[in-house]
């Protein structure tokens, strides 16, 4: 039942919500990257814009309705809740996994790490945004005595989960993966510029996002033995 009444939630939203291509999350993606698994694709336009731009094979995962528009875009779309469905099938078959503005949304983040290692080729990586909650905003809210859900941002509704940069970092290396990066994304130029004149030091305030990329340790994944 609260999975049927989350998914409502996902398909009371607007189109918009479903639409963002998230180049800043594209660059992150080795050049040689050719088969992506977009967890929580959307409408498919990152999936879209790899495919158009870099050539990529591109599969996706989506729980609502926008997964009809991503079927017209993608090789291959799953239409159902990640945490429910059994992609054994695509065990070994992906360089990158992305997981754009995702992983807060799941009942337990950390088995779905976990458990999609097995999708990763040998040297796989996964590229993810998550929200900060120790943003300045939300930090100014609490001490008014707010915590205010809206249908989309830091403290959108549909979140069952919230990260710190260094609980971020904690849950992928829980799941065994091993961290490459973790950058700061932050909004608006002021916050960019006390992001450089503090060299980073402010930026468990700043952040409105953290861009994570992790990979697999050499000695895990799954040889490829075709496309």
């Amino acid at each position: 039942m609260r999975r049927d009444a989350r998914v409502r939630d996902y398909d009371a939203k607007p189109p918009a919500y479903f639409r963002n291509a998230r180049r800043d999350l594209v660059a992150m993606l080795p050049e040689d990257a050719h088969h992506v698994l977009d967890v929580g694709c959307g409408a498919g336009e990152l999936g879209r814009l790899l495919k158009i731009e870099r050539g990529c094979c591109v599969c996706g995962i989506e729980v609502s309705e926008a997964a009809l528009q991503a079927m017209e875009h993608l090789d291959e779309v799953v239409h159902g809740d990640v945490e429910g469905v059994d992609l054994s099938a695509w065990a070994g078959r992906f360089d990158v996994i992305v997981y754009a503005d995702v992983l807060e949304h799941l009942y337990d983040p950390w088995d779905t790490l976990e458990r999609h290692r097995r999708l990763l080729a040998t040297g796989g990586i996964v590229v993810a945004s998550l929200p900060n909650v120790q943003h300045h905003s939300i930090l100014t809210g609490l001490v008014r005595g707010r915590w205010e859900y809206r249908t989309a941002g830091l403290l959108d509704r549909t979140h069952l989960r919230f990260f710190t940069r260094s609980s971020v970092i904690a849950m992928f290396v829980r799941a065994g993966y091993q961290i490459d990066s973790v950058c700061a994304n932050t909004m608006g130029r002021a916050a960019q510029c006390v992001h450089w004149l503090s060299q980073g030091a402010a930026d468990g305030f700043l952040a409105y996002k953290w861009i994570v990329r992790a990979r697999l340790p050499s000695c895990m994944g799954v040889q490829r033995s075709g496309a």
